[in-house]
């Protein structure tokens, strides 16, 4: 059993030596971070720690009050550090800071970023340390100390308290700060413009680097403090950002040091040569669904849900958006050899080619099927090919627009997707039927068909050498990798836990990369199958999002039927609830933790999961649904849960035993919302139906129907007093306050005929949140109907919302796959 300072200072009086070692191992770590943050110098501060321990132990006897050994350490060390300054004639300046009050004049934000620049080139450990430091010096001096002494001193907040003399609640309240002003700082340095271009344009990342595409442990700022990404161009009002979007897309560079991943939300740009997130570029009205970079890499083309083309340039840091006859999202993008013309193809609409340096339209290609499928250029960029879902392969005149031919590929091909060899000589289609199909361009004969898998072909891709063919499925969450001259198997990569959407290969064709729906992006050596690296972070469409009952955890579910554990302090993912694929492979629309924040509840596709908190593992399944569990909801003693599904029915169970206990009918479709009352008698209930119903959990029985909603009521919540019920449909917007007593409309707030997803009172009762499928998030004043706030920045529609318990804080999930924080301000 560990003593306390006090048993360990009566030891040592009394005679025991070794017992003084016992606290120099407690504090020397503490006592050397301070002197190190006060000097700068750490070699100066081992040599301080070591005066400060030699004189606490020679006046130990002259420490009235054992307990505050802590904090007389600390006023040792600080003594000890004034009088290396007064020997260095530098006592002036020490007397000017203050512990508690004075802030440090911040240095500018481009004598900073030059700064930065100059460490680049540093590999040793004592530059890494100059970086911290530096970083830390911009900090104030109260919230500089605590960080110093929590992360390199490895102390507790408790353990700061003592050894301050503040109070634990200042403690966490600096770091608080000190974490969010460190992280904008860091954000500043790795998204200041001429940083971005002096690693981007001109390619002088210095240290190791590699054109194979494969990631490399150099060296350099970007791997000596890690990005803080939750804070990368946050919408105003959001505090962090939590996950990156789901991926639509994955390109390298031709050179080969960067990693494009589009998602819903932006387009994240990799360093593969540190490996790490690099930058991320917003500003599109909609998702990101397919990515093309120039053949000299300096623009980045995006192809947008909203029908239009951004052109990114990489070293100005500007961009161009085009707009089009396209009717629907552009599904795929191709450039010319040359890089003078963009091709753009969509779902619906004709295929387009755009002129890359002005903007302009150049031609457009009728497209006699709903959905171009891949576009590309010959090498001689004389001819642009399309091939579409309805098995055609076209081939175009680039410079006149003029069609050439069109070939009718095998008659059991449905095209789902498709890639060009690099000589463009053969293009490889996958079916709906788990076929491979390769037709030669030139002729449109079939040279060759791998049958293979028994679901719909997801992704394929050809090394830059056309050697080698990279597949996926719908089949399974593997890669396949086969020699595309002769259709032999060469490697099956598996560590994916979901299925593969994205497959690039590196411009060397050592690495393919490829993206998946359990949120990584994993480098694959493509002679050995091993995984060489992964980013994390990427999510599904969030469903669901909840706060446990302390504030201080946060759980999101994704469509791909993946649960996140987030702290909601320092936002980093704390673990991840994953079930087996048979059982657990669909969406997660609904969450709610236990009072006790030891369980969490989920309702899925195929049933209610209970997961311990703590360990991330599956408890219980609960079962006996007919249809999909749409929504789930607990009562507030804990003892219920209740799940409305769509076989129409609510269902309450015993949350100890995992006992059905009864079963509420009354609804005539899909029961998407439940909620209970703050003192858990009554149930209220929407669906499609329209009209949302009120039970009483004792006996089962319905004790009111409220009718008001045309159609598809989505979300009900209970006021904190109970006396109030919020209702929001996705039908024209309308939100109803109703008097729980008389069942009648108080109010009624419209959302412009948007649709409602998600509602949620705050704590206090005063403010009503509702999240809305036109990307925004709504604040209600309860007492007067009027709206006080909206929340933007998402690119699609907000599924679920929910305020911390302080009120401070509101939650959203979003069909892009971000999780957003907000600072509500009462």
């Amino acid at each position: 059993m560990k003593k306390d300072d006090a048993e360990l200072i009566q030891s040592i009086l009394s005679g025991n030596e070794t017992a003084f070692g016992d606290l120099v191992k407690k504090y020397q770590k503490s006592v050397h971070a301070l002197a190190w943050r006060k000097i700068g110098d750490f070699h100066i501060a081992e040599e301080i720690t070591q005066d400060v321990f030699l004189q606490a132990h020679k006046k130990l006897a002259s420490l009235k009050n054992h307990s505050q050994f802590a904090g007389w350490l600390y006023v040792i060390t600080d003594r000890l550090c004034k009088a290396w300054f007064r020997k260095k004639q530098l006592k002036k300046q020490l007397d000017t800071q203050s512990l508690e009050v004075t802030s440090e004049e911040p240095l500018e934000k481009t004598a900073y970023a030059n700064y930065v620049r100059e460490q680049r080139e540093g590999v040793a450990v004592e530059q890494q340390r100059q970086i911290v430091q530096r970083l830390m010096e911009k900090l104030p001096e109260g919230e500089r100390t605590v960080m110093v002494l929590h992360y390199l001193g490895e102390m507790n907040c408790e353990e700061i308290s003592k050894f301050l003399g503040v109070s634990p609640n200042t403690v966490k309240s600096r770091l608080h700060r000190a974490r969010k002003n460190l992280k904008n700082q860091v954000v500043l340095d790795i998204q200041s413009k001429s940083d971005l271009q002096n690693r981007e344009g001109n390619n002088t990342i210095p240290g190791k680097t590699s054109n194979n595409g494969s990631p490399t442990r150099t060296q350099s700022m970007q791997n000596s403090i890690v990005p803080d990404t939750t804070q990368w161009n946050l919408p105003e009002d959001a505090k962090a950002r939590l996950g990156k979007g789901d991926v639509t897309d994955i390109q390298y560079s031709p050179d080969g040091k960067f990693l494009a991943v589009s998602s819903d939300i932006g387009i994240w740009l990799y360093d593969v040569t540190v490996p790490q997130e690099a930058s991320l570029i917003t500003g599109h009205t909609s998702g990101v669904l397919c990515l093309a970079f120039s053949p000299d890499g300096r623009i980045l083309a995006s192809g947008n849900g909203d029908s239009t083309l951004t052109l990114h340039d990489r070293i100005t840091g500007t961009q161009k958006t085009l707009i089009g006859l396209t009717t629907d999202y552009i599904r795929s993008i191709a450039f010319s050899p040359d890089g003078k013309t963009i091709a753009s193809g969509g779902h619906r609409g004709p295929i387009l080619l755009w002129d890359a340096i002005t903007g302009e339209e150049k031609y457009t290609l009728p497209n006699d099927s709903d959905w171009a499928k891949k576009l590309s250029f010959t090498p001689d960029g004389e001819t642009f090919v399309s091939v579409n879902r309805e098995n055609k392969i076209t081939l175009w005149n680039s410079d006149t627009g003029k069609h050439k031919k069109t070939f009718v590929m095998h008659p059991d091909c449905y095209t789902v997707n498709a890639a060009f060899s690099p000589d463009r000589k053969t293009v490889a289609v996958g079916s709906a039927n788990g076929t491979i199909y390769l037709h030669d361009l030139n002729t449109g004969e079939l040279k060759m068909s791998l049958s293979v898998y028994k679901e719909h072909v997801a992704r394929l891709a050809f090394s830059l050498d056309g050697k080698i063919l990279a597949t996926s499925s719908y089949e399974d969450e593997t890669i396949r990798l086969w020699n595309a001259h002769t259709g032999q198997h060469k490697l099956t990569l598996t560590g994916h836990t979901r299925y593969v959407w994205g497959l690039a290969f590196s411009p060397d064709g050592k690495t393919l990369v490829s993206s998946s729906g359990d949120g990584t992006i994993r480098f694959w050596d493509t002679r050995t199958g091993d995984e060489k690296h992964t980013f994390t972070g990427h999510s599904g469409q969030g469903i669901s999002v909840t706060f446990n009952a302390n504030g201080d955890i946060i759980a999101s579910g994704c469509h791909e039927g993946i649960i996140r554990l987030w702290d909601a302090d320092t936002r980093q993912s704390i673990r991840t609830l994953n079930g087996s694929k048979d059982g657990f492979e669909d969406t997660v629309r609904s969450l709610v933790f236990s009072p006790d924040g030891k369980t969490l509840f989920s309702g899925t596709n195929d049933g209610i999961y209970l997961w311990d908190a703590h360990t991330g593992k599956q408890k219980k399944m609960l079962t006996g649904h007919t249809g999909w569990v749409a929504t789930i909801a607990l009562s507030s003693d804990g003892n219920t849960l209740a799940s409305g599904s769509g076989d129409t029915t609510i269902r309450l169970w015993d949350t100890h035993t995992g006992e059905h206990k009864k079963t509420l009918t009354g609804h005539t479709d899909v029961v998407k919302t439940v909620s209970f009352s703050p003192d858990g008698k009554i149930l209220a209930s929407g669906g499609d139906g329209g009209t949302i119903r009120l039970w009483n959990i004792a006996t089962g029985k319905n004790k009111m129907a409220l009718t008001g909603h045309k159609k598809w009521v989505e979300s009900v919540s209970f006021s904190p007093d109970g006396k109030i019920l919020a209702s929001g449909d996705n039908y024209d917007g309308t939100i109803h306050l109703w008097d729980i007593e008389t069942g009648q409309s108080e109010m009624t707030f419209t959302v412009d005929t948007d649709c409602v997803y998600s509602l949620a009172f705050s704590p206090d009762g005063k403010t009503l949140a509702s999240g809305c499928a036109a990307a925004t998030i709504h604040l209600w004043d309860v007492h007067t109907g009027e709206c006080k706030k909206t929340l933007t920045g998402y690119t699609s529609w907000v599924n679920s919302i929910a305020f911390s318990p302080d009120g401070k804080t509101l939650v959203s999930g979003g069909h892009d796959g971000s999780v957003l924080l907000w600072e509500i301000n009462p």
